[in-house]
């Protein structure tokens, strides 16, 4: 099964593929309508990713990159982004990104979509440390026992058991000592808006050694703020996903209330409550002016 063939993702692209897009935009805009957030409906005005063309899910950086959003938000650099976000490597995936309008002002809507209880991802961070090739590499992988996402300290061990088998050679010591800088690097940057965000929510403890992926979209807002964008970050629930509602695969949304309440506790694993509000909607601004919205919200899932 493909990774767009159920689930969220599958519940995106539907959006996409029907052309009701708008469906989305008139969720943000029912929430966010009295503090001047809208969408400009005509398809050439709008951009987002996904799009039919390209079903793939969007880094932000390669979409801010496009030729029809840098005339929209020229002030970004998307270079300093990245780097701020970690020297190499992969980059946080989204959902659904588009362009938007904030009181008069281009925008970004982030998503981070769900259609079941068990895409609500909690896990930490991993340094991926698969090896293939020569025989050294396939001695290396035995000792990974199979096991190629690693944590920090499972990295550290990994380094510590290959230098006792002679096999952490300069060129695996290298690769070794980078992706580890590179955590290192994402752990300060979500330590970084954690700081930033504690005076509007006093007991945030996002990190990436737990609920990474949550931490990851928080932070990404606050930093495209911090840049003066006004940013939408939106956790979408789809409600009655018919694929996890049958043969017991999953269990799904089934209301807008039991999406709350689950998006409510996810939040709160983080310390984060304070940013959705009592309703699933709260604006903050930063002290450079800019605003940023969290909101959350559901739509039917397409059958």
């Amino acid at each position: 099964m493909s990774k767009i063939d159920a689930g969220s993702k599958l519940q995106v692209m539907e959006l996409v593929q029907r052309d009701v897009v708008n469906e989305l935009f008139d969720l943000v805009e029912s929430k966010l309508g009295t503090f001047g957030v809208s969408f400009d409906r005509n398809d050439s005005e709008e951009q987002h990713a996904p799009r039919k063309s390209d079903t793939s899910e969007s880094e932000l950086k390669t979409f801010l990159e496009l030729e029809t959003v840098k005339k929209y938000l020229p002030r970004i650099n998307p270079e300093s982004l990245n780097s701020w976000w970690g020297a190499s490597g992969s980059k946080p995936n989204w959902d659904f990104i588009s362009t938007c309008n904030v009181d008069g002002e281009k925008g970004i809507l982030l998503v981070e979509a769900k259609s079941h209880y068990g895409e609500m991802e909690e896990k930490g961070k991993r340094i991926d440390m698969g090896f293939s090739g020569n025989a050294k590499e396939a001695a290396i992988n035995s000792k990974l026992n199979k096991k190629t996402n690693l944590t920090y300290e499972e990295l550290k061990e990994l380094m510590r058991v290959l230098s006792d088998y002679r096999l952490l050679d300069d060129k695996i010591l290298e690769s070794c000592l980078n992706k580890a800088y590179n955590h290192r690097r994402i752990g300060d940057a979500i330590s970084q808006a954690k700081e930033a965000l504690s005076p509007f929510c006093r007991r945030i403890k996002i990190s990436h050694d737990s609920y990474y992926q949550l931490s990851n979209r928080i932070a990404y807002t606050w930093k495209l703020a911090s840049l003066g964008i006004p940013t939408v970050l939106l956790y979408l629930g789809f409600t009655n996903d018919p694929y996890w509602s049958s043969k017991q695969r999953g269990e799904p949304f089934k209301s807008d209330e039991a999406w709350l309440k689950e998006i409510k506790r996810y939040f709160a694993q983080v310390k984060a409550l304070p940013l959705l509000g009592d309703d699933g909607v709260r604006m903050i601004t930063l002290p450079n002016g800019t605003p940023m919205f969290f909101i959350t919200g559901s739509l039917p899932a397409k059958k």
